[in-house]
């Protein structure tokens, strides 16, 4: 009986997937919350996702949190680096870093990519524990190592930085070709050309390159 609900839930989360693709998130809150019921952990997750972010729906962070909760509790790893964003930005609940740090080393513990880079992050900017360049370094590695394309961007601002590291530009070059994000990467190389007006880092860093090539 209960293979037979989950195979139910797994057949109201596959209409759900398709109906949220085609937009109808109302329909697709309906699957979900099928789904849900089944006992289907990505419904969980992916009704925190919608009301996270309000897709077709009245925005509940409170309700987003609930979801997430249970998707993390269910043994979804990703739901634990949604949770810590949440508790990190304070969104339905009293920013709490201490928590926010609690489930990102959860997620990492479960081998996830994103959990790396913004436990990296933390250490960075100093959220929740001391400031701590050489430490953000090697979480922002471990997450570029499994392709996590953001942790190659930060790996880029640290080179061109010097941030505990010497200044490496074509390091940076490097990490940020990775990200093949060359729009976000471009907006603050500009903003560090206006501070450190080097003309090493524009050559090395600004030299033709195929960014628009198509792949």
């Amino acid at each position: 009986m209960m293979d037979t609900d989950k195979d139910k839930g797994y057949q109201y989360l596959i209409k759900a997937q398709k109906a949220y693709a085609n937009q109808d998130f109302f329909k697709a809150l309906q699957y979900f919350q099928k789904a849900a019921k089944k006992g289907v952990v990505e419904a969980y997750y992916n009704l925190g996702a919608m009301y996270n972010n309000g897709f077709g729906i009245g925005q509940d962070y409170q309700k987003a949190i609930e979801n997430y909760k249970k998707a993390a509790d269910m043994g979804l790893a990703e739901a634990y680096s949604n949770l810590a964003s949440m508790h990190a930005n304070g969104q339905g609940v009293p920013q709490d870093y201490s928590k926010a740090l609690e489930s990102l080393r959860k997620a990492t513990n479960m081998g996830v990519a994103e959990a790396y880079t913004a436990l990296g992050s933390m250490y960075y900017e100093g959220q929740g524990v001391v400031k701590d360049y050489s430490k953000a370094m090697e979480h922002y590695q471990k997450a570029a190592n499994m392709g996590d394309v953001k942790a190659c961007f930060h790996l880029g601002l640290v080179y061109a930085r010097g941030q505990d590291v010497p200044k490496n530009y074509s390091k940076a070059r490097q990490y940020f070709q990775k990200a093949r994000i060359w729009g976000m990467a471009l907006l603050v190389i500009t903003w560090e050309l206006c501070i450190v007006k080097d003309k090493v880092f524009l050559k090395t860093i600004l030299k033709p390159c195929n960014i628009f090539k198509k792949q």
